[in-house]
């Protein structure tokens, strides 16, 4: 779980930001960067918030993947070394995160209307 105290600012509620179906990402950037309090790593990380729409946080554990996922966090790490499973961001050596857009882009690939290949 995220610390609030470990953030460089407080959370932010998901609907603060403009549904990306009215605005494209540049408006919403131009839009946010008029909002004095926001910093420049809360800018740049507006767009793929609103393209995930969703209140997830922008960086989610193994362990917050593994749920949301409904899988292992034994499954990821053997998605990860076999390249099978959603792609995710290498912050150090020992350091893995997923972002939420691309969680749902994962999701979106393997959805199936029938059992066929």
């Amino acid at each position: 779980m995220l610390k609030p105290h470990k953030l460089r600012s407080p959370l932010r509620r998901a609907d603060a930001i403009p549904p990306a179906e009215t605005h494209d990402a540049i408006a919403t950037v131009a839009t946010l960067s008029a909002a004095a309090d926001l910093d420049p790593v809360d800018l740049a990380l507006a767009p793929m918030i609103a393209d995930a729409q969703t209140s997830v946080p922008a960086l989610l554990t193994p362990a917050q993947t593994a749920e949301l996922l409904g899988v292992g966090v034994k499954t990821l790490e053997r998605w990860r070394s076999t390249g099978d499973g959603p792609r995710f961001v290498k912050l150090s050596p020992g350091t893995v995160r997923y972002r939420a857009v691309d969680l749902n882009q994962f999701v979106a690939q393997r959805i199936k209307a029938n059992t066929l290949p």
